[in-house]
C-alpha cells in the first residue's frame, strides 16, 4: 500500500474517532460524519484503496437492510446505524467479522462499565459540566451505552485486517 493509499483509511479513522468522542460527550453522532465517510470512500476509489468494490458494496447493502430493521425496532440509535452502515462499506467482506466481533465485545464491556459506574456513590455526588454526556446519563440512572466508542474500536480492528495487514 502506497502512502497515498494509506491516507484514505487514516482519514476515515480520524472521522470515526471524532464520532466516538462526540458520542461520549453528547450521546450523538453527527450525520455529517457518516456522510463524510461515504464521500471519502468514493473519492478514494480512483486511488485503489480497495481491491474489489463489489464485495464492499454487497456488505454495505446487507448492513443497510439489517441496520434499518434494528433502527425501526428501536434496538439501535440513528447515529449508530448511519455510522455502522458507512463503515460497513469501508471494511467490506475481509473486515466485517473482526469489526462486528470486536465492536460487540467492547460494547458489552462498556455496558458492564456503565452498570458499575451507576453504582458509584462518588460519581453520583459529582456535578458534570456536560449534562448529556454518557457518564452523566449513567450517573442519573439511564441505561445507555455510547456505542460510538465500540464502533470505533471495532473499526480499528477491521482496518488492521482490511488495509494494514500486509505492512
Amino acid at each position: 500500500m502506497s502512502f497515498l493509499q494509506a491516507l484514505w483509511p487514516l482519514g476515515a479513522l480520524y472521522l470515526v474517532l471524532f464520532a466516538a468522542v462526540s458520542d461520549l460527550h453528547s450521546m450523538r453522532i453527527p450525520n455529517w460524519i457518516s456522510l463524510a465517510l461515504l464521500v471519502l470512500f468514493v473519492l478514494g476509489l480512483p486511488f485503489h484503496i480497495v481491491a474489489g468494490i463489489t464485495g464492499h458494496v454487497i456488505v454495505f447493502a446487507i448492513a443497510c437492510l439489517v441496520l434499518a430493521a434494528l433502527f425501526f425496532a428501536k434496538m439501535a440509535g440513528g447515529g449508530d446505524v448511519k455510522l455502522l452502515a458507512a463503515l460497513s462499506l469501508w471494511v467490506g467482506p475481509e473486515g466485517i467479522v473482526p469489526f462486528l466481533l470486536v465492536m460487540s465485545i467492547v460494547g458489552g464491556l462498556m455496558g458492564g462499565l456503565g452498570l458499575l459506574l451507576a453504582r458509584s456513590e462518588g460519581l453520583k455526588a459529582h456535578q458534570f459540566k456536560w449534562t448529556d454526556s454518557w457518564l452523566a446519563r449513567i450517573v442519573r440512572g439511564e441505561k445507555v451505552v455510547a456505542y460510538g466508542v465500540a464502533i470505533a474500536v471495532g473499526f480499528v480492528a477491521a482496518l488492521t485486517k482490511t488495509y494494514f495487514s500486509h505492512l
